[in-house]
């Protein structure tokens, strides 16, 4: 299991603002609406790294979300996040779609559009009138932070992501879910931690477990 390093290790239990969840831009722990009903949590916010974005300024602003394959009905699937007044009227547009999703794991990528920005530097023609170019930009609709709780602030905020890496055996890490909420004290197990019996462990399988109540 791939896991996300804040720039604080102070989390708690879900509190209740999870409206932070349902804002714009996209955030690992926001929580997705999908087109054809499902709605799940997305996981880390990541970029293209092509050579596609070193010439075109939309390539390097769109962004891309990891979530889970079993919420997703299909490639190209519209993917919102919004608030339940917002559900209720219908009037948000998608904040991207399917990209990729996994033959075989319980793994999908979403792309996050851009959001585009118009504006238009005016002058003088040659004849002197007036002349104005539309001018267009693109910013990230998604950042590099995770939803964690603070104990002090009794709230759920964004932390930056300062890095990436898989925990190691008996390491502690939290998760931050759209529906579990802010959740500590899981421990990443070995797969001997599996049963005997109850599965035929696989190489690179894992286990976790939690005390969190």
């Amino acid at each position: 299991a791939l896991g996300l390093m804040a720039a604080s290790s102070t989390v708690w239990s879900a509190f209740a603002t999870e409206g932070a969840r349902q804002t714009r831009p996209v955030i690992a722990g926001s929580q997705l609406e999908f087109e054809f009903g499902g709605d799940c949590t997305a996981g880390a916010v990541v970029q293209k790294n092509s050579w596609s974005a070193v010439f075109f300024a939309k390539e390097r602003a769109t962004r891309y979300v990891v979530t889970a394959n079993h919420c997703v009905a299909r490639i190209g699937e519209r993917v919102f996040v919004r608030n339940e007044l917002e559900s209720r009227h219908g009037h948000v547009p998608p904040i991207g779609t399917v990209y990729w999703r996994s033959d075989d794991v319980d793994l999908a990528l979403i792309k996050i559009d851009p959001i585009v920005h118009v504006s238009y530097t005016c002058g003088s023609s040659s004849h002197g009138a007036p002349h104005c170019l539309p001018v267009t930009t693109w910013t990230p609709n998604a950042l590099p932070r995770v939803l964690t709780a603070s104990l002090r602030m009794r709230s759920i905020y964004a932390q930056p992501v300062i890095g990436y890496d898989n925990p190691g055996l008996n390491e502690a890490f939290a998760t931050s879910g759209s529906t579990t909420g802010v959740q500590v004290n899981w421990r990443n197990l070995s797969v001997r931690a599996w049963p005997p019996g109850f599965r035929d462990p696989r190489s690179g399988d894992q286990a976790a477990s939690s005390t969190t109540d």
